[in-house]
């Protein structure tokens, strides 16, 4: 190991603030490239077609798109955030809503915006859990998984209202959402 350590003395490894300052300065990486991308906070790799991150960087935040089937919710005086971390090729997001008394909780069934939408592996279609809270009654569990067209996640509840099962969570499943109710979803999918 001291001679590694010794070896890499002297080893300056460029640090670069984003993709595209990355890309302005390198255009044409060589494999086996290596950098330090300060807005992800981790070391990356050139695999001769692709950056990858080999070391974890810190969470990044981002904003989630809120949709539904039916009528468009929006998210008034509540909150929304969103945040997720690259290690590789695996994104891991959590989504956090915290409903507020002007949010109107829309029509439908509901689907939450991904950090990154092109993903690999769409069969691997369930990649994370749910929690809704309806504040002083209940917490509900749910399943999240992906949409057919990989841009958005969307929530089963393993039990549904009225005791049936799947049941896709909207404004009124797996219960009906009001200003005190919060809703949180994270889970982990691949990307090329």
């Amino acid at each position: 190991m001291q001679t590694l350590a010794g070896q890499l003395d002297n080893v300056v490894i460029p640090k670069y603030a984003s993709s595209a300052a990355q890309s302005t300065a390198n255009p044409s990486p060589t494999k086996g490239d290596l950098c330090y991308r300060t807005d992800l906070s981790g070391f990356q790799y050139y695999d001769g077609s692709a950056w990858e991150t080999i070391v974890p960087g810190a969470w990044q935040t981002y904003s989630p798109s809120w949709g539904s089937s039916g009528t468009a919710p929006s998210i008034g005086n509540g909150t929304i955030t969103g945040r997720y971390m690259i290690f590789g090729k695996t994104v891991t997001f959590n989504i956090v809503m915290v409903f507020g008394s002007t949010t109107n909780f829309g029509t439908g069934t509901y689907s939450f915006g991904l950090p990154l939408t092109t993903i690999t592996r769409l069969n691997a279609q369930w990649p994370g859990a749910a929690f809704a809270v309806n504040v002083g009654t209940a917490v509900y569990p749910g399943t999240v998984y992906l949409t057919s067209n990989a841009t958005a996640a969307g929530v089963y509840s393993p039990t549904g209202t009225g005791g049936s099962s799947n049941a896709q969570w909207g404004n009124t499943v797996p219960f009906t959402f009001t200003a005190t109710s919060n809703l949180s979803l994270q889970g982990t999918y691949e990307i090329p």
